[in-house]
C-alpha cells in the first residue's frame, strides 16, 4: 500500500514537472516571437532611416554637383574653374588623351588677382598692336612690359602706413590705432581703401596681403576681418544674387548691393590709385573702356569731379577735415626706399585754435541685409525690422550729433532749428511744421521727451513720416481693440515685439483682421489699414515662409526649412519662422496642402534630424518677445502658455496692463481711421467697446494671439494651457 502511495506521489511530481516543462517552452516560443517581431520592426525602421539618409545624400550631392564647384586652379591665369571647364581648356593628343596646354603662358601678364592675356590688354587698350608685335618678337620682355603698365597691372600705391613725425617711425595702419595715434574709424577707412584697391600693406615689411592673409599675419585685427573681406570684392567683384554672374563695384552700387556714398567712397580710392578695377579680368582700366564696359558713367564722373560732402570720405587726423582720397594722398608723403605712400602724423600743438566746425568725424554707418546682401543705411535697416528701436537710435547717434538752437532774426523773430553738429545740416522746424513733414503730435511728442532728437529730426530731414496719437485716452478701466502693429511708442508691447508677433501671423497664412477674423495677405491687410508700408517691408520675408521663397535660378518654390539650408533665409528669421509654425500645427510647404510633421518633413528632406531636434525643445526657443504685461524676456511658446482665449471668438489673449491715462498707442491701430475713444466703428460682434487687444497667430487652425488690458468684466475669458 505503501508503495502505492509513493507511486502515485511520484507520478503526481512528474505530471506537475511536465506542465512546468511546457508553460517554460510556451514561454521561451513566446519570447523568441517577440525578439523576432521587434527584430522585424527595428530592421524596418533602420531600412526607412538608411532609405531617407541616404535620399538626403542624394540630394545634397546632387545640389553641390549642381552648381558649378570651382576647385580647380587654371595654371595659366590662376583663376578657380570647374574640372568640366579645365577640360574645354585641354587639347586632345593622338591617342585621345586630353592634355593641358601651357604654350600661351608666355604671353601673360600678371594682374591683381590672376594673369591677364595679352589679347584683353590689347581689348581694354592699354597696349596697341605694336607692342604686342614687339613682344612677339622679343623685343620686349614680359617682365618690361609688367614694369611699363605697372599702373593698370598693380595701380599706384595707396595710403599704405603712417609716419609719426615726432619719432621717425612707420607703422601701419592698425599698429597706429592700436597705439591711439588715430581713431579708429580713421583707420578702418584707411583700411577698407587698402582692401577696395588691391592688397592691404605691410609697410615694415613692404608686403601685399589679401585680407585672410593680413589677418594671419596680424597686420589687421580679426574684428575688421568680415567688413575689409566685403571691401575686398571691389577686387575680386561681387555676386549679383539673381544671375550669379560676377559684377564690379560700380555696378553692385547700380544694383543696390552697396550704399551709394559707401562705393563712392571706395570707387573714388581706386581712381585714385590707378584706374577703375576689373574685376573679371582682374586689372585696372582706361576711363573710355570702363564707360564702354559699364564700369563707369557720366553721373558718377560728375560726382566725383566735384568734391563735396558725399564724395569727402576720409579724415585727415592733423586737420580734423573730411577730405576725398586724392586729397588726403597729397597730403602724405612718399617713403623714398619703398615707394610707398604713407600718412604723415604730425605733432599736434597744445594750444588749439577754437573752431565753430565739430571737430568730431562724420560717420556712415552701414548695415547689410543678411537676406539680399544689400548695403542699407541705419533708418533703412529699421524700416525693414532688421534692427529694433534701441539699436536704431545708438546707430543713428555714431552718425549725426543732433541739437536743437534757437536763432534770433534782425527783425527779433525767434527760430527753433534742430543742427547735426557733425554735417552742419540743420531744419527749421517751424517750416517742416508748415510743410507737413511733421505734425504737431509729433512736435508735442518731441516736447514732451518721448521723442528722441534722432528720430524727430529723420522726421524734419523728410526720412521719416510723422505718426499721430489718437487722442483719446485709456486707464485701467477703459481698453479698445489693438493691432500688434508696432509704433515708436507703443505702452502695451515694445516695436519689436509687436513686428514679431505680425510675423508670426504672416509666416503662418496672414495678417488677422479683428473686425472679421479673416486672414489677409501682407498686401491687402496694408490696403485695410490693418499695416501700413514700414511694417509691410518689416513682414515680407516672414509672409515668403507661408508663399515659399523663390530659387533666383529654378524659380522654384521653397519652404522656410529649404530657403535656411541653402543661405536664402538668415539664421535668427528661419528659426523664429519655423518655430512658430511647429507650434501652430506643423511646418509648412508651399503650394502643399495643409501642415506638415516633423517626421513627415525629414522623410521629404525638408529639414534634417537636428533641426527637428531643436523644434521640438520647446524649453530651448529664443526669448524675441517682451511680455507687455511683465515686461519680461518671453519666447512664443512662452507667449502661448500665458494667452487666454476669448470663449464666442477663440481668439487668444496676451495679457497687458494699462500703464498711462495718456494714450500713446499705435497709429495704425485696427480701427482705422475712426475715433478710438470708446468703441471703434465696425467692430465685431462680442467684443467689448473698447476691448484692447492684438492678435498673431497662435494654432494651424486660425486661432489668433491678442493683447488684453489686465482689467476686464463683461466678456469671458479662458485660459488654456
Amino acid at each position: 500500500m505503501q508503495a502505492i502511495q509513493e507511486a502515485s506521489k511520484l507520478r503526481a511530481e512528474a505530471e506537475m514537472l511536465q506542465k512546468q516543462k511546457e508553460m517554460a517552452q510556451e514561454q521561451a516560443q513566446k519570447l523568441l516571437e517577440d525578439k523576432q517581431l521587434m527584430q522585424q520592426r527595428l530592421d524596418q525602421e533602420t531600412e526607412g532611416f538608411q532609405k531617407s539618409l541616404e535620399a538626403e545624400r542624394r540630394r545634397e550631392t546632387y545640389e553641390k554637383l549642381s552648381d558649378e564647384v570651382k576647385g580647380y586652379a587654371d595654371p595659366l591665369t590662376e583663376e578657380s574653374i570647374s574640372y568640366a571647364h579645365m577640360l574645354k581648356r585641354c587639347k586632345v593628343g593622338k591617342d585621345g588623351l586630353f592634355l593641358l596646354s601651357l604654350s600661351d603662358q608666355k604671353q601673360m601678364v600678371k594682374g591683381l588677382r590672376k594673369l591677364v592675356t595679352i589679347e584683353e590688354l590689347i581689348r581694354s587698350e592699354i597696349i596697341d598692336a605694336k607692342t604686342a608685335s614687339d613682344l612677339n618678337e622679343g623685343l620686349i620682355t614680359i617682365e618690361e612690359l609688367s614694369e611699363r603698365l605697372k599702373k593698370y597691372l598693380e595701380g599706384t600705391s595707396c595710403i599704405s602706413g603712417v609716419y609719426v613725425e615726432s619719432t621717425k617711425d612707420c607703422l601701419s595702419i592698425y599698429q597706429a590705432m592700436k597705439k591711439n595715434m588715430i581713431r579708429p574709424g580713421t583707420a578702418f577707412e584707411l583700411l577698407e581703401a587698402q582692401a577696395a584697391t588691391g592688397y592691404i600693406i605691410d609697410p615694415i615689411k613692404n608686403l601685399k596681403l589679401t585680407v585672410s592673409e593680413a589677418v594671419k599675419m596680424g597686420i589687421v585685427g580679426p574684428e575688421f576681418r568680415d567688413k575689409l573681406l566685403s571691401a575686398e570684392r571691389a577686387v575680386t567683384g561681387y555676386r549679383d544674387p539673381y544671375t550669379g554672374k560676377t559684377i564690379s563695384l560700380f555696378q553692385a552700387m547700380k544694383k543696390g548691393l552697396i550704399l551709394k556714398d559707401h562705393g563712392i567712397r571706395l570707387l573714388e580710392a581706386q581712381i585714385a590709385t590707378g584706374g577703375i578695377i576689373d574685376p573679371e579680368e582682374s586689372h585696372r582700366l582706361p576711363v573710355e573702356v570702363a564707360y564702354n564696359r559699364g564700369l563707369f558713367d557720366e553721373d558718377m564722373n560728375e560726382i566725383l569731379s566735384d568734391p563735396s560732402d558725399d564724395t569727402k570720405g576720409f579724415f585727415d587726423p592733423n586737420t580734423e577735415e573730411n577730405l576725398t582720397y586724392l586729397q588726403l594722398m597729397e597730403r602724405c608723403i612718399t617713403d623714398p626706399q619703398t615707394g610707398l605712400v604713407l600718412l604723415l602724423l604730425k605733432e599736434k600743438k597744445r594750444e588749439r585754435k577754437t573752431s565753430s566746425k565739430s571737430s568730431v568725424r562724420k560717420r556712415r554707418v552701414v548695415i547689410v541685409d543678411p537676406e539680399s546682401g544689400k548695403e542699407m543705411s541705419v533708418y533703412e535697416a529699421y524700416r525693414k525690422g532688421l534692427i529694433d528701436h534701441k539699436t536704431y537710435l545708438e546707430l543713428a547717434e555714431q552718425e549725426c550729433e543732433w541739437e536743437e538752437i534757437t536763432m534770433t532774426s534782425s527783425d527779433g523773430e525767434e527760430k527753433s532749428i534742430i543742427i547735426d553738429r557733425r554735417s552742419g545740416r540743420q531744419y527749421d522746424i517751424a517750416d517742416a511744421l508748415a510743410r507737413g513733414l511733421i505734425d504737431q503730435s509729433a512736435l508735442d511728442q518731441y516736447r514732451s521727451g518721448n521723442l528722441a532728437i534722432t528720430e524727430f529730426a529723420d522726421m524734419l530731414s523728410g526720412n521719416m513720416s510723422g505718426f499721430r496719437s489718437r487722442s483719446s485716452s485709456f486707464g485701467s478701466t477703459s481698453s479698445y481693440p489693438m493691432s500688434p502693429v508696432p509704433s515708436i511708442r507703443t505702452p502695451a508691447t515694445v516695436c519689436i515685439t509687436g513686428q514679431r508677433l505680425l510675423e508670426a501671423q504672416a509666416c503662418t497664412g496672414g495678417i488677422i483682421d479683428l473686425s472679421t477674423g479673416e486672414k489677409l495677405p501682407v498686401a491687402d491687410a496694408l490696403s485695410r489699414g490693418l499695416v501700413d508700408k514700414i511694417m509691410v517691408e518689416r513682414i515680407n520675408l516672414a509672409q515668403k515662409a507661408f508663399n515659399g521663397f523663390e530659387d533666383p535660378r529654378t524659380k522654384a518654390k521653397m519652404s522656410a526649412a529649404q530657403a535656411l539650408k541653402k543661405g536664402w533665409l538668415y539664421y535668427e528669421a528661419g528659426q523664429r519662422f519655423l518655430e512658430v509654425q511647429y507650434l501652430t500645427g506643423g511646418l509648412i510647404e508651399p503650394e502643399t496642402e495643409g501642415r506638415v510633421s516633423l517626421e513627415e518633413a525629414i522623410k521629404r528632406s525638408l529639414i534634417d534630424a537636428r533641426t527637428a531636434q531643436k523644434l521640438r525643445d520647446v524649453s530651448a526657443y529664443s526669448k524675441y518677445l517682451t511680455c507687455p504685461k511683465t515686461k519680461l524676456k518671453i519666447s512664443y511658446k512662452d507667449a502661448m502658455d500665458r494667452s487666454m482665449v476669448e470663449e464666442g471668438t477663440g481668439l487668444r489673449l496676451l495679457e497687458a496692463c494699462s500703464s498711462s491715462s495718456k494714450g500713446l498707442y499705435s497709429p495704425y491701430n485696427v480701427s482705422g481711421a475712426g475715433s478710438a475713444t470708446g468703441s471703434r466703428s465696425g467692430s465685431r460682434t462680442g467684443s467689448r467697446s473698447g476691448s484692447r487687444r492684438g492678435s498673431f497667430d497662435a494654432t494651424g487652425s486660425g486661432f489668433s494671439m491678442n493683447f488684453s488690458s489686465s482689467s476686464y468684466s463683461s466678456t469671458s475669458y479662458s485660459r488654456r494651457y
